[in-house]
């Protein structure tokens, strides 16, 4: 469960995603650099080791979302999708990458949604990856402003009420910059709940907000543990 956006800048981008878990789940761990090939890379993990979002010194983001709208597949020794992006972190442009993800058990894995963004490419390049249980789709995106949303409780409801969220403040003064994408991302329309993008739920919430920008070959990362409208609010002006 996550809702993740894109936003091309003048010399690179920036992405922020919301993570959205059970409550009952173990905390994750911050980011750390590690080498992964001939690249270093930078992401949050689980104790596990697995990952949802990461970058490396190439500019190459890697995102992942559960893709609830398949339906789950009966797994014998199933493989958590968290090795995917440690996997692929490794490559630097978007045909290595999809030659690696090729490489992985993915018969073994649940649906996923694997979003790549690859600067380096001329114009840059946004390529997503969706694995149904029986093929991997990719799919080349514009290098434009783009969400994607995920929800385990009604994952149509849920990308209804954020892209109306998302389209309410898209006339703003400051929109595409790294301040609204944090205020967009905090946001509770229509209401505290599972369809808002600061996800409440009895069972699950927000839990991390991870940011990395990109700029002139060089990159950072921001990771906020806890609920984003929190953070936000206290790093609201007065």
């Amino acid at each position: 469960m996550c809702t993740l956006t894109f936003s091309p800048q003048r010399s690179g981008f920036l992405v922020v995603m919301n993570r959205d878990e059970q409550r009952s789940r173990i905390a994750a761990l911050p980011p750390i650099f590690r080498q992964l090939g001939d690249r270093q890379a930078l992401f949050p993990s689980e104790p596990t080791g697995g990952t949802w979002m990461g970058m490396n010194d190439a500019g190459v983001v890697l995102a992942l979302i559960n893709w609830y709208s398949v339906p789950s597949l009966p797994l014998a020794l199933p493989v958590s999708r968290g090795v995917i992006i440690p996997t692929l972190l490794s490559e630097s442009d978007a045909q290595m990458a999809g030659s690696s993800l090729a490489t992985l058990a993915l018969d073994q894995i649940q649906p996923f949604r694997l979003v790549g963004i690859f600067p380096r490419n001329v114009g840059g390049q946004v390529r997503e990856w969706r694995w149904d249980g029986e093929t991997v789709v990719a799919i080349e995106h514009p290098w434009k402003l783009e969400h994607w949303i995920s929800s385990g409780a009604d994952e149509q409801g849920a990308e209804r009420e954020r892209r109306r969220c998302f389209a309410r403040h898209s006339t703003a003064a400051d929109h595409g910059t790294k301040e609204w994408l944090i205020r967009l991302h905090a946001s509770h329309e229509p209401a505290p709940g599972a369809a808002s993008i600061c996800v409440h739920r009895e069972d699950a919430a927000t839990v991390s907000q991870t940011r990395i920008g990109w700029a002139d070959g060089s990159g950072w990362m921001e990771y906020v543990e806890g609920s984003p409208c929190e953070s936000w609010e206290k790093g609201r002006p007065t």
